[in-house]
């Protein structure tokens, strides 16, 4: 199990979420996008979250802000994850 960098960011009424892939490279991968805070934070619950932290995390993007969002996770699936 790794942890997964999740994130978010409202725009207009819409909450994009990206996720961090790879190891040692910033590069975002857009892995959901949804068109209302209770959409939103259903898919991050079912990802993983915590229900407190993920409405937290929504309530601060919500204000404008670019939030981060760690939950475990896997990379087995990731591309570019290296594998040892």
């Amino acid at each position: 199990m790794a942890l997964r960098t999740l994130e978010i960011e409202k725009k207009g009424e819409t909450y994009v979420i990206t996720e961090q892939v790879g190891s040692n490279y910033r590069k975002d991968s857009a892995v959901y996008e949804s068109p209302s805070l209770e959409d939103a934070a259903g898919w991050l619950r079912r990802q993983g979250g915590a229900p407190d932290l993920v409405d937290n995390a929504l309530e601060e993007a919500a204000s404008g802000q670019r939030i981060y969002l760690e939950m475990v996770g896997n990379y087995d699936e990731a591309e570019g994850f290296p594998k040892l």
